[in-house]
């Protein structure tokens, strides 16, 4: 978005958002604060589990500190092929406090696309889970010298991937007071385009992206933190990124995650959690309608 286009934008909001600093620079440094101010609070809300601020800050601390100790650099691509759930958002914070940029893969892709974006991004680590192996397994062997450590959830490491590692081994070994040393112009998170005129293009955002854009979204629609978000998007998606689980940090609230859209379900969890605030893109809006 240009600047002009951007500035226009936050005209039409009705409110001058120009001169807005977020007060943390760093995704870090916003979520140790949390930690501090909302610890007991509930933040994330996955299939009857919850999570608060210091539970979810102190697990995502452990996976930095075990990402490092497996070798991961600062700006170390980690490659997630994870669908929505907790365990996406442990590597996924993990990696980023680990000053590393999560390279966020969709769960929809074929074989050889995966095995393009994996390629290009230059990701040196990849999470996934053993349900992804009939996307995994046909490529492996072209991947298998771009990736140098497979990092699995669930219970155990499939057989055939004799040196992968385990999410919860992870967890538990690492550190829970993990500090990370992250600037704000660093690479958090790398998105790639749908490639619908050729091959699908990586996008960096840095920390400063981040933060300012989901600092300035919930004031959009003024979320505060008695509010509970409902993200029914995909977590490789960038609005269930920033409009839910970074916009849910900033205001101190909580978030309710689906693993996918489900219109029944969905009216079911908005009554359940009492979800004041979700975002979604117009397929689904028109859906409801």
């Amino acid at each position: 978005m240009s600047a002009e286009t951007q500035n226009q934008s936050v005209q039409n909001s009705g409110i001058d958002y120009s001169d807005i600093k977020c007060p943390y620079d760093t995704i870090p440094a916003l979520m140790a604060a949390r930690a501090q101010s909302h610890g007991d609070k509930t933040y994330l809300i996955f299939q009857e589990k919850e999570y608060t601020y210091r539970q979810f800050h102190e697990i995502t601390n452990r996976v930095a500190d075990a990402l490092i100790k497996q070798g991961a650099r600062k700006g170390d691509h980690v490659a997630l092929l994870i669908p929505n759930s907790d365990e996406f958002l442990f590597c996924y914070f993990g990696a980023i406090k680990a000053g590393c940029a999560a390279v966020t893969l969709n769960t929809l892709l074929k074989a050889d696309e995966l095995e393009y974006i994996i390629k290009n991004s230059e990701a040196r680590l990849l999470c996934t889970t053993p349900h992804y192996r009939k996307l995994l397994d046909p490529v492996w062997e072209q991947l298998e010298n771009e990736i140098d450590k497979l990092i699995f959830t669930g219970e155990e490491v499939p057989s055939v991937y004799s040196d992968g590692l385990l999410l919860n081994d992870m967890i538990e070994s690492g550190d829970p007071q993990f500090t990370s040393s992250v600037q704000a112009d660093d690479a958090a998170v790398m998105i790639y385009t749908s490639g619908t005129t050729g091959h699908p293009k990586g996008v960096v955002l840095n920390h400063d992206n981040i933060m300012y854009n989901s600092y300035v979204a919930p004031r959009f629609i003024d979320q505060q933190e008695d509010d509970v978000s409902l993200c029914i998007m995909p977590l490789f998606h960038v609005n269930a990124q920033i409009a839910s689980m970074m916009a849910t940090i900033q205001a101190g609230a909580t978030v309710v995650l689906e693993e996918m859209f489900k219109p029944r379900q969905f009216i079911k969890t908005l009554k359940k959690y009492r979800c004041t605030t979700f975002s979604g893109v117009p397929t689904i809006y028109n859906y409801l309608n």
